[in-house]
């Protein structure tokens, strides 16, 4: 049995275990979840378990037996990968699995951390006067990695290529967020991506995506290119 710590009260629109619920749904795997109330500070129980505060923490057992604490959301969904790999959310061969690390953390480093500038521009500078910059080049990154993948997605259907992997689950959320922060700042609107569109129609047809987001009452995106919570088809 697994336990997802999370909140609804996140810099998106959205719950932050959504990353982990769908590779639990993905995987068939019994969990349980817990909403941890972060404002106005993380509960020192919480930092108990995550001494940074982060959200979302997967509770699961070791493989010694013992309890082990996973976070952030791009371990969760290695951690869960790897222990369950007959299920296929990693690429059987070496060179494969190798290529879906690096799309991994090429979306952390290059994306992932683009929208923390965007959220929170106060913590990456001592300078008030900064964080409009700061936002500003974070908007123009995460364009230029959208459009880079709109264009990747023309000849592969998944993110990491020919097959469906951990990699779609963070793109997808990664897309949602994208729709949060768009057509504002400058961003080109979501609809504009025209393979990222049909590439989230081919995610949301997905019974386990489909089942995550209505645990939390998600609207699918790719339809209307709206993210706000109406309640997910």
């Amino acid at each position: 049995m697994y336990k997802l710590y999370y909140t609804t009260r996140s810099f998106t629109t959205e719950s932050t275990a959504l990353i982990a619920r769908i590779a639990l749904e993905e995987l068939g795997q019994p969990y349980e979840v817990e909403e941890v109330e972060l404002s106005p500070a993380p509960p020192d129980w919480y930092l108990g378990l995550n001494r940074h505060g982060q959200i979302p923490t997967l509770a699961m057992t070791s493989d010694t037996g013992g309890p082990a604490l996973v976070a952030p959301s791009s371990a969760i969904l290695l951690a869960l990968a790897e222990r369950h790999a007959d299920e296929g959310l990693l690429p059987e061969t070496s060179q494969d699995r190798a290529a879906c690390y690096a799309c991994l953390f090429d979306m952390v480093e290059k994306l992932h951390s683009r929208y923390m500038q965007v959220f929170s521009p106060e913590r990456y500078t001592a300078e008030s006067t900064h964080t409009d910059a700061i936002r500003l080049a974070a908007f123009r990154a995460i364009g230029a990695y959208f459009a880079f993948m709109d264009a990747a997605l023309a000849n592969q259907p998944f993110v990491s290529g020919a097959r469906y992997s951990i990699c779609d689950i963070y793109f997808y959320v990664m897309a949602r967020w994208y729709v949060d922060v768009s057509p504002a700042d400058g961003l080109r609107p979501f609809e504009s991506h025209g393979n990222i569109v049909a590439y989230c129609r081919r995610i949301e047809a997905r019974t386990a995506v489909r089942a995550s987001l209505r645990m939390d009452d998600i609207a699918l995106i790719a339809a209307t290119g709206a993210s706000a919570k109406q309640g997910a088809a």
